[in-house]
């Protein structure tokens, strides 16, 4: 957790690591402190927001971060977590931590073009 930006580190921020076939990276970005509920529960950018601040405060407990984010006495109480509680976890993922596509809203395999 953290991704340093010359003297500054953003503590909201998650990189993944680079793609083995063309080492490309990507980022999660936990929402920020004080940002509004989302506004259709259940939605697949709901699900993926309580995922991805889930993911975030599991990384911060684990003690995954940033070496400048970490505080001499040990943990990280200075970065903000949202872990799922028990309640959100049985409501919106009773089949674990996943999110399952809506067969309508499966992407759709490009049209081959005809020649």
């Amino acid at each position: 957790v953290g991704v340093a930006r010359r003297e500054d580190v953003d503590d909201g921020l998650v990189q993944l690591p680079p793609c083995p076939a063309c080492r490309s990276t990507e980022f999660l970005i936990r929402a920020a402190e004080g940002e509004p509920e989302h506004p259709a529960p259940g939605s697949f950018g709901h699900l993926h927001r309580l995922l991805v601040n889930h993911a975030h405060a599991e990384l911060v407990q684990r003690g995954r971060l940033h070496t400048v984010l970490k505080p001499k006495g040990g943990g990280a109480g200075k970065v903000v977590v949202r872990p799922l509680s028990q309640e959100a976890r049985e409501r919106w993922f009773p089949q674990g931590l996943r999110i399952t596509v809506p067969p309508d809203e499966q992407p759709r395999a490009p049209e081959e073009s005809s020649r």
